[in-house]
């Protein structure tokens, strides 16, 4: 299951690992837990409902890339470099466009479906960053974005059909 950038309900979570990991994976690509943030098992699964057992399942997971271990310290928010950052980009940019072909041939009538409404919103959120809004308001905006952003980039993905490019992308 890939669910990216938009908050998964409850009742599509097959596990409380998998609770535990979109929960900590939403926290991070809002900039809540910035690089550097010490992840603590407890406070996490305080925070979700959950016991640390399945926090601590989900920061295993997240160790591909997001989060890494310091030995005898715990894990914490991997610090990205602009090195990492640019190939990072120059990989999406080779992996983006075959990922649309893909999507053009496979695409299914609920995903297209899907995709008009992400098309909808940006939309709305786009006339709504236009005005002058208060930081409050431009700073919520801004997140429903880049929510919006993932979605669109996951929904490609998926509707590609390629178990292997879909599995690459998450990881990314």
């Amino acid at each position: 299951m890939v669910y990216r950038g938009a908050p998964v309900p409850a009742l599509m979570h097959s596990t409380l690992a998998e609770k535990a990991y979109f929960y900590i994976r939403q926290k991070l690509s809002r900039g809540e837990l910035l690089p550097g943030t010490r992840l603590v098992n407890r406070t996490l699964a305080a925070e979700i409902g959950v016991s640390f057992t399945p926090v601590r399942e989900a920061i295993n997971q997240l160790a591909e890339g997001l989060v890494e271990y310091v030995r005898g310290a715990g894990a914490y928010v991997r610090r990205i470099d602009r090195t990492e950052l640019s190939q990072l980009y120059d990989l999406r940019a080779t992996l983006e466009p075959f990922a649309a072909a893909e999507a053009a041939r496979n695409i299914t009538s609920h995903q297209m479906e899907e995709m008009y409404r992400l098309c909808d919103l940006f939309h709305t959120l786009a006339r709504g960053l236009r005005g002058e809004p208060d930081a409050k308001t431009h700073q919520d905006l801004w997140t429903r974005w880049l929510d919006a952003e993932e979605s669109f980039h996951g929904l490609i993905f998926r509707a590609a059909a390629n178990t292997w490019l879909v599995k690459i992308a998450t990881e990314l």
